[in-house]
């Protein structure tokens, strides 16, 4: 339903086809093991990890953006450029 495992692999940044798709589910599958975080050793081991991890995190839109702060009071329709 996704794709070969090239298209899955080039899209996850992976190499290797399926072997690269294998190594990124074992990379979620340790991130999901709670119980490597016990203790301050396991919790100081994933820091870097929770890192990646929040790269990979959307970058939220900007709502106030410059090009919505351009207001004409007084419009003129037939400036727009329209086929008749």
């Amino acid at each position: 339903a996704f794709g070969t495992y090239e298209r899955m692999s080039f899209a996850l940044g992976a190499a290797g086809g399926k072997a690269g798709l294998d190594a990124i589910g074992d990379e979620i599958t340790d991130l999901i093991d709670a119980s490597s975080y016990m203790g301050f050793v396991g919790k100081a081991k994933a820091v870097p990890k929770l890192a990646r991890l929040a790269c990979a995190l959307p970058v939220p839109a900007l709502l106030g953006a410059p090009c919505k702060e351009v207001v004409d009071d007084d419009p003129d329709l037939n400036a727009l450029p329209v086929l008749t």
